[in-house]
């Protein structure tokens, strides 16, 4: 998973076939921090997205 501190830039990819071998790995990485248990659960990302709106400090998870 990538450190929330990276910002990533969006790819410019030279292919379709690129794009999609890009694809695949962002979702093999994705899968992979699900079964790994890295997850959010819905009920504290509805608070943080609340304390956002209203304008509250809140920590990038």
């Amino acid at each position: 998973m990538s450190s929330p501190a990276e910002k990533q830039q969006d790819p410019i990819f030279d292919s379709r076939e690129a794009r999609l071998a890009w694809e695949r790995a962002r979702i093999a990485e994705a899968e992979a921090d699900i079964a790994a248990g890295r997850i959010i659960p819905d009920e504290d990302l509805d608070g943080w997205l609340a304390d956002l709106v209203a304008g509250k400090p809140v920590r990038i998870p």
